[in-house]
């Protein structure tokens, strides 16, 4: 009875302690502490990385607690307790990241994290489970829907690291399967256990599935199908692109976000975009760069005058807000990762602040795209340049763009002395390649004098993946374009 009672207090005081930090870190990211949420290794911030470590210490904690049947039931427990936490960061809508004002990538980081670390936490109970009742097992029931589940959750993962981005995210649905075995699996051990802490697991699980279930539901009867207003497809030597306006009553959205396209004779998924200010009326426009299986298929659609029947899902995401005493908004872009700008770098204007625009690029079509939504925003400091040859015949390039290169180090450092005098604070939104991003963030790291520029990162690129051969590993844009058939860049 003394060693049930000590295993309850600690899933009892696991879950108050999770729920803890999630309080103290919300509360953490409105102080003046906001350093702590810079994007670091791998795009993972400090505040992020002490929050997961955290949670896992108090998984792992509640698996070492002692129960009265070689930890069958503490391990099971701790199993349970893991996959609510990769459950509630799993939202694409109405999520614990949208209460805790999270960016999409970062709620997914934690998502992918306690998925993986619920796989590793259910094999181990699997294995004490398989020591205890040896081949009798497979006669019990209950332990084989566990297997089960256990089994589809490892096949709905490990895929990712060899697949394109369609393939995955079907066969990820085979992680959901095994969740709802596993959720199962749970709350008939409260029925037969009856006790709090089994009872109280059972029924946070079910409800974070019950919650996720619904949002899904909402979001497909939500989404409605668009009018395609304008399409058009540019194709030069080293880069195509799809610029898509969509018409779509009723449909609304942010600077900043983004939105799920769908496309059902092209692909069973949608496919993640940076949602655009309409032209001439439209209600959203989307920048595409064809690179994979899907885009190079709606780019052959679009090209011969006939796109296809599409919706829509969304509004996702929480815009990145600069803090208020920002005085200047700085963006550091690198190719199709203008596309979050297009929207942002209006409302800071609008808001008051100086735009000051780095954007190193390829593709002429794409800075003709992009130059009506920029041309009233930025500031004489921005410097556009457009690498290789010029495509078609030389002319003057809007947004007063050049021909070559400059070095991203250089203009930071000049636009770093013209706000020595009266720019106490600044913000550094940058979206691009990862070399860029690495740059970017050495500089501010070995510069003192830019302590006070707070430093946001744009991505779409949490799951870990094996370089395509012949791609630059520093590449993220050139391998997002290879591996998932399409290039995601702001969330």
């Amino acid at each position: 009875m003394e060693t049930k009672r000590m295993m309850d207090d600690s899933n009892f005081t696991g879950y108050t302690l999770l729920f803890l930090i999630g309080i103290f870190g919300f509360f953490l990211s409105k102080s003046h502490l906001k350093p702590l949420f810079v994007p670091r290794f791998r795009n993972w911030s400090v505040a992020n990385i002490a929050a997961a470590s955290a949670g896992a210490i108090i998984v792992v904690c509640v698996a070492a607690s002692s129960d009265s049947v070689s930890r069958v039931n503490s391990t099971g427990d701790a199993t349970a307790m893991a996959m609510w936490v990769s459950l509630l960061f799993s939202f694409y809508k109405f999520g614990l990241h949208d209460l805790l004002r999270m960016s999409r990538e970062a709620a997914w980081k934690i998502h992918y994290a306690f998925g993986i670390f619920t796989i590793l936490m259910g094999m181990f109970h699997a294995g004490i489970v398989f020591r205890r009742l040896g081949n009798n097992v497979f006669h019990e029931l209950l332990a084989v829907f566990g297997l089960v589940g256990l089994i589809l959750m490892i096949l709905g993962v490990v895929p990712a690291l060899f697949v394109r981005y369609d393939r995955w995210k079907s066969l990820h649905f085979l992680s959901f399967l095994g969740l709802l075995f596993t959720i199962y699996h749970a709350v008939v051990e409260a029925f037969k256990r009856k006790t709090p802490v089994t009872i109280t697991t059972a029924i946070l699980n079910s409800t974070a599935v019950l919650a996720y279930l619904g949002q899904k539901i909402y979001t497909h009867v939500a989404t409605k199908y668009a009018v395609v207003q304008k399409s058009e497809v540019s194709v030069e030597p080293r880069s195509s692109h799809v610029f898509l306006d969509l018409s779509i009553p009723g449909f609304a959205f942010q600077a900043g976000q983004w939105g799920r396209l769908r496309v059902p004779s092209l692909s069973s998924v949608a496919h993640p975009f940076t949602l655009v200010p309409g032209r001439d009326g439209a209600t959203v426009s989307l920048c595409i760069k064809v690179g994979g299986k899907f885009t190079s298929q709606l780019a052959e659609c679009c090209q011969v005058g006939k796109p296809p029947a599409m919706c829509l899902q969304g509004p996702y995401g929480c815009p990145c807000q600069p803090a208020k005493e920002t005085q200047r908004a700085v963006f550091v872009l690198g190719g199709v990762g203008i596309t979050p700008a297009l929207s942002l770098a209006t409302r800071e204007h609008t808001s008051g602040r100086q735009v000051d625009l780095f954007w190193a690029l390829r593709s002429e079509a794409l800075l003709q795209y992009a130059a009506p939504f920029l041309e009233l925003c930025l500031s004489s400091r921005s410097c556009v340049h457009l690498r290789g040859k010029a495509f078609g015949e030389d002319r003057p390039l809007p947004l007063h763009a050049r021909h070559g290169s400059k070095e991203l180090r250089a203009w930071l450092a000049e636009l770093g002395k013209s706000y020595a005098d009266g720019v106490s604070a600044a913000s550094i939104f940058v979206c691009g390649p990862e070399n860029m991003v690495r740059e970017v963030k050495q500089f501010l790291l070995e510069d003192a004098s830019f302590t006070q520029w707070s430093l946001h990162v744009e991505e779409f690129h949490f799951l870990p993946q094996i370089p395509s051969r012949g791609a630059p590993s520093n590449h993220a844009e050139t391998k997002l374009a290879d591996k998932e058939g399409d290039v995601a860049v702001a969330v």
